[in-house]
C-alpha cells in the first residue's frame, strides 16, 4: 500500500538538506545518473534538495548507496519519484524555493493552489507595494515566477515537433507542471504560440495534455484543446487575463510523458 506522506514528513523533507551554494553538476554515465556538487562529492544513500536549472527552485532527488538517481520507482524509505527522479506527492512534483523553502501543489479542480509551509524555517516579509510601469509587453521568459511547480523550466533551445529549434522558452513536462506570475502592472492578455516537444526522451507519440490558464482564485481563463505528442502542430494563444492580479499557467494530463513548449509567450 502506498505510504501516505504526513506533515510531519512533509516537514521532514522542508528542513533535512540546506541547499549549498557550490555549483554542481549533473552527470550521466552508462549506468545512470549521479551529481557531482563541484567539489570532489556526489550524494548517496540519501535525499538531496538540488536545484539543476539555477532557477531558484528545487526539487527532491534520492541517490542509491552508490550515488545513482532512483527514478519511476518507491524510494527505500516509502516515497514516489517520477521518471525525472523528483519526489511527488499524489502525483504532484514537490518543489521547493531556495530562500523561502516553500512548497507548491497545483490541481486543476477546486480551490486549485495550496502551499504547505514549514512553519518553523519559512518567513513572511512585508514589502511596500509600488506601482509598476506597465511595458507595451512583458515576455515571461525574462520575468521570475511568483510560484512554481513540477517539471517546469526555462529552456534557452527547445526543439519541438517538426524538429524546429525555439529559443528563450518556457518547458512544461507532465501533469503538475505549472508556472505562476505576478500580474501587478494589469495587462490585458496573454499571448504564446505553443507546440508539444520534438524531445522524444521526454514524450509518448499520442499521448495528450492540456494548457490551462488559471487567474485570481483558481478561475479557468482558458483551457487548450488536446496536445497530442507526435502530431499536434504549433497553434496561437491569446488569452484575457484582464483584472487577474495572478496569472498561472499548467500542464494537465491523465496520462505520462507529455510536455508543451511556449514560445514568446508574453503580458499585454
Amino acid at each position: 500500500m502506498k505510504k501516505l506522506l504526513t506533515f510531519a514528513a512533509v516537514t521532514a523533507f522542508s528542513s533535512m538538506m540546506t541547499i549549498s551554494a557550490m555549483a554542481g553538476v549533473w552527470k550521466q554515465d552508462s549506468v545512470g545518473w549521479w551529481y557531482d556538487n563541484g567539489n570532489g562529492t556526489y550524494p548517496s544513500n540519501s535525499w538531496q534538495w538540488i536545484d539543476g536549472n539555477n532557477d531558484g527552485v528545487a526539487e527532491c532527488y534520492y541517490f542509491d548507496r552508490i550515488g545513482y538517481m532512483l527514478a519511476s520507482t518507491t524510494t527505500p524509505d516509502g516515497y514516489q519519484v517520477n521518471e525525472w527522479g523528483a519526489w511527488t506527492q499524489n502525483g504532484i512534483v514537490q518543489a521547493r524555493n531556495v530562500k523561502a523553502s516553500k512548497q507548491v501543489n497545483y490541481t486543476k479542480s477546486g480551490n486549485n493552489k495550496s502551499s504547505d509551509d514549514d512553519e518553523e524555517s519559512s518567513t513572511t516579509t512585508k514589502t511596500t507595494k509600488t506601482t509598476k510601469k506597465k511595458l507595451s509587453q512583458y515576455l515571461l521568459y525574462n520575468k521570475e515566477t511568483t510560484y512554481r511547480s513540477g517539471s517546469f523550466i526555462k529552456e534557452k533551445n527547445a526543439t519541438v515537433i517538426g524538429g524546429d529549434i525555439w529559443l528563450d522558452t518556457l518547458f512544461f513536462a507532465f501533469h503538475g507542471a505549472l508556472a505562476e506570475y505576478s500580474n501587478d502592472a494589469g495587462y490585458t492578455s496573454l499571448k504564446a504560440t505553443v507546440a508539444p516537444s520534438g524531445n522524444y526522451a521526454y514524450t509518448t507519440d499520442g499521448h495528450a495534455c492540456n494548457l490551462v490558464v488559471y487567474g485570481d482564485n483558481g478561475v479557468v481563463l482558458y483551457e487548450s484543446d488536446d496536445i497530442i505528442m507526435g502530431e499536434t502542430q504549433p497553434f496561437d494563444i491569446d488569452v484575457d487575463i484582464s483584472g487577474q492580479n495572478k496569472v498561472t499557467i499548467a500542464l494537465t494530463s491523465n496520462q505520462s510523458s507529455t510536455t508543451f513548449v511556449m514560445k514568446f509567450a508574453r503580458f499585454e
